[in-house]
């Protein structure tokens, strides 16, 4: 992280997109870390054939202290499960909030 940042609540602080969805059942899994330690209590899913975690059957959660990612802290993503195909390409995440 180049700066701190307070993340908005739920689906307004924390997203995903892909630009190839999961063609088969099943749902793309993905984990945020800070530090080695997720920043979600509920991961960010996307639904197959969804291209966003918008809509997803099951809500994200975060559950860092105060939302707040710290400068400098090591920040990384990890796809945890694939849909059926394993088609998902072009993985972006948005982190949205307030600088500290």
């Amino acid at each position: 992280m180049p700066y701190g940042l307070k993340l908005n609540n739920g689906i307004a602080g924390v997203r995903a997109s892909l630009t190839t969805a999961g063609t088969t059942s099943g749902v793309t899994t993905i984990d945020i870390e800070m530090n080695g330690s997720s920043i979600l209590s509920t991961l960010l899913t996307l639904d197959y054939t969804e291209k966003t975690s918008l809509t997803a059957a099951t809500p994200v959660v975060i559950s860092v202290a105060d939302n707040t990612l710290t400068d400098n802290a090591e920040m990384t993503v990890n796809v945890d499960v694939l849909s059926g195909g394993a088609t998902e390409a072009g993985l972006k995440i948005q982190l949205i909030g307030t600088l500290i």
